[in-house]
């Protein structure tokens, strides 16, 4: 019998058998963009790359058939000359590497390999803005659209609303930055592909034409196959230390933090941690960013401030003492985190904090009562930065396209910031006047006067009036005051 089915295998037609070629599952995806380079990488089944001595590769081993196609991705235009960028690994995973583009200039591309069953794998990026220049752009913030298998109650419904608006209101994004946890990547409930599949069902038809800058979340931590096959530039570069790095898009400038570089665990992935090594690498970069007039913004899984029910995690304390204090020292205009699967914006410890994880993940409940929250919303959104000359503004939008918050980002600061029509914010007239009727949680001006430990954040929808609460520490940010805020900041934190 078992020879039987063998002969049968063996005599499936040449056209069965190519029901089975590699095709492009997961991917692609397009990272590590600047003003002359980029990566994609991709994901076929069933294997594809160039045979050679010592590393044979198979369609299947039941045909005996050497599977000798290279895994190829043809640019247009081409750059430098050369439009066929090639990857001669055999394995599932698959990447290039494209070099000689030249700044602000849009491409297209094909990868050789088609979808199984949506036509042609292609995709199209604009590179960034020549170093030194200034340009008009936009850029998206959104993350933890994991879905939710852990319960056995899927949340994908969530996030092909979310996917489905940002494609529909705003396609012109010139990049997007994902605070982290793209898939539950939980080997016991995920399945071998960890997520990633569902997840790149969603968003293929996004990602494949807005470049990609991610940041490793607690989930990404479990294991990082995906992670680093499919989406870490910095891995496919040889970086040592590669889950933390910056870059710059025309007058803008982030950097991405790495929140876990602590232990592995055995279930959880890698303990809350940030170095010593990152904190001197972060304090050189902002430095650099400063000296050079960027706007500069931080993007982490989890941030320095969260504020809700029992389910979230709160803000990370690393954040708070080592990462706040150089957020003051060099004027960085706002942090974007996620890690808490909700809208909140708030300003505490002289800074503003922007928590954007409601990607599509099981939602939580905000608290639009604690002292420094200027808005939260339970809702499914993610957030646009325009960015003009010496200006970013930024709104954060729900899946029918209505505004939650809107805000204008200045430096972090002490003093007291000046609203866009020149008046200090503690004379300005009650916020609330401008806020749009689907934000029912902006924090008006009454409520903020009654929170006199509230602080003054940016001008904006639900904008305190209350007084900032880090005014007797100086502009200029003196050690000793910092650190004595950061501390009481510390002991005020809810528990997590």
């Amino acid at each position: 019998m078992r020879a039987a089915i063998v002969c049968c295998v063996l005599a499936v037609s040449a056209a069965a058998w190519a029901d089975l070629y590699p095709y492009t599952q997961n991917g692609p995806i397009i990272t590590g963009v600047t003003d002359t380079e980029a990566w994609v990488a991709w994901y076929t089944m069933h294997h594809q790359g160039e045979s050679s001595f010592g590393n044979n590769c198979y369609v299947d081993a039941l045909t005996g058939t050497p599977n000798d196609s290279t895994p190829t991705l043809v640019l247009t235009p081409a750059a430098g000359g050369t439009s066929a960028f090639t990857d001669p690994t055999c394995d599932r995973y698959h990447k290039v590497h494209l070099t000689g583009l030249s700044p602000n200039t849009a491409y297209t591309f094909t990868l050789d390999k088609a979808f199984e069953t949506a036509g042609p794998a292609t995709g199209a990026l604009r590179t960034a803005p020549a170093p030194g220049t200034s340009a008009s752009f936009s850029f998206m913030v959104y993350g933890d659209d994991r879905d939710n298998s852990i319960a056995q109650t899927s949340t994908r419904a969530d996030h092909e609303a979310l996917v489905a608006a940002m494609r529909a209101n705003h396609p012109g994004v010139a990049f997007v930055a994902h605070v982290g946890d793209f898939a539950l990547n939980l080997p016991a409930v995920s399945g071998d592909d960890r997520g990633y599949t569902e997840f790149f069902e969603v968003e293929r038809f996004w990602l494949n034409a807005h470049p990609l800058f991610p940041t490793m979340g607690n989930h990404e931590s479990i294991d990082t196959t995906f992670f680093d096959a499919l989406m870490s530039a910095r891995t496919f570069a040889g970086a040592a230390h590669p889950y933390y790095y910056s870059f710059d898009w025309g007058q803008v400038h982030l950097a991405v933090i790495d929140n876990y570089e602590g232990p592995t665990t055995l279930t959880s992935g890698r303990d809350p941690l940030i170095t010593d090594a990152q904190i001197a690498w972060l304090d050189a970069d902002l430095a650099a960013a400063s000296a050079a007039g960027k706007l500069i913004f931080l993007v982490a899984h989890q941030g320095a401030f969260s504020y809700g029910d029992a389910s979230s995690h709160g803000g990370s304390p690393d954040v708070q003492l080592k990462v706040v204090p150089l957020m003051l020292q060099y004027g960085v205009r706002a942090i974007f985190a996620g890690h808490d699967h909700y809208y909140q914006r708030g300003h505490e410890g002289c800074i503003d904090y922007l928590v954007v994880g409601a990607g599509g993940a099981p939602m939580y409940e905000p608290d639009p009562s604690a002292a420094s929250v200027l808005v939260a919303a339970k809702k499914v959104s993610y957030l646009v930065v325009d960015v003009a000359d010496a200006t970013a503004t930024g709104t954060a939008y729900d899946t029918t396209g209505a505004v939650i918050d809107q805000l204008t980002f200045r430096p972090a600061s002490c003093t007291p910031p000046v609203l866009d029509g020149g008046a200090p914010a503690d004379a300005a007239a009650p916020a609330d006047a401008a806020a749009p009727a689907d934000a029912p949680l902006a924090r008006d001006a009454a409520v903020d006067a009654a929170r006199p430990g509230a602080d003054a954040g940016s001008a904006g929808v639900g904008a305190s009036s209350g007084g900032c609460g880090c005014r007797a520490a100086p502009a200029s940010g003196g050690l000793a005051a910092v650190l004595a805020l950061l501390a009481l900041l510390a002991l005020r934190r809810r528990r997590r």
